[in-house]
């Protein structure tokens, strides 16, 4: 499995990469500014998973191993961080049509996130193994936020079936599966 894990997530990483830029393509065209700011931060962390993927993909073994595991590290934060900041951007948007749900997505979300992203790097680059069990729960968080995110809107209303954008669906489904990849082979 661990050779699995290696070879595959270079490749999943190119196409979360591509989808997370097709979600957040949109948004350059907007006129708001909060929207426009989370649409090219989007971009650029696709053009990071892209570039790292490919980089991974096009030169396997020519990096040093102290930058390989520094970037291991950035592919699994920099989406919950990202999302931290697109949560706190919505909110600013939106906190006067956010009803009790809305509000309760929204702080699960950022808190998940934030938390996830911090622990996750603290585990990592501290080797505090001790924060292992507080870094999966969050992460098992952030996950369930980002389901949520997708069955209710800001406002708290939930979707319907006709309105669930399914490229973000995808896309969460693709990073959940690099994220399987990396945990494999941490665990490998």
């Amino acid at each position: 499995m661990s050779k699995l894990s290696n070879i595959g997530k270079q490749y999943f990483l190119v196409v979360f990469g591509i989808l997370l830029f097709l979600c957040y393509l949109n948004g350059l065209g907007n006129n708001n500014g909060y929207v426009l700011a989370a649409a090219i931060l989007g971009v650029l962390v696709a053009a990071y998973y892209i570039a790292n993927g490919l980089l991974a993909i096009l030169l396997p073994g020519k990096l040093p191993e102290k930058l390989k595991n520094i970037f291991a590290v950035v592919d699994v934060i920099a989406y919950p961080a990202f999302f931290f900041i697109t949560a706190l951007l919505a909110v600013i948007v939106a906190y006067d049509i956010m009803g009790p749900t809305g509000w309760i997505i929204a702080i699960i979300s950022m808190v998940s996130s934030l938390g996830y992203a911090t622990c996750y790097a603290l585990r990592k680059f501290l080797n505090l193994e001790k924060i292992g069990l507080i870094t999966n729960i969050l992460g098992g968080l952030f996950l369930l936020s980002l389901l949520l995110n997708v069955l209710f809107e800001m406002n708290g209303n939930p979707v319907s079936l006709g309105d669930l954008n399914i490229i973000v669906i995808i896309t969460y489904a693709v990073y959940v599966f690099v994220l399987y990849l990396v945990y494999t082979k941490v665990e490998a």
